[in-house]
């Protein structure tokens, strides 16, 4: 008894892939940070709601302050000091 096997596939093996092409698998965002980025599309695409990718997310970071406070850490000092000695 066989099972069926495909060669494993890097980021630039699917961006140039005619498969990930056809099934457009793939899209192309603009990033602030980093430029045009290539991001998974929208999985399944359904008919009457495809869905769509309109952004790449929020740059790292940009909610740990508001997630701290809402954990109850309400001192700006301590976050200063966790940000000051790099864990986050």
């Amino acid at each position: 008894m066989s099972a069926g096997a495909t060669a494993a596939v890097d980021q630039r093996g699917m961006d140039a892939g005619p498969h990930f092409q056809a099934r457009r698998s793939l899209v192309q965002v603009d990033d602030d940070e980093h430029g045009t980025i290539v991001m998974p599309a929208v999985a399944p695409r359904l008919s009457r709601t495809p869905g769509s990718v309109r952004w790449a997310g929020p740059a790292l970071g940009r909610h740990t302050d508001e997630v701290l406070r809402h954990a109850g850490l309400d001192d700006d000092d301590d976050i200063a000091g966790l940000r000051d000695a790099g864990l986050i």
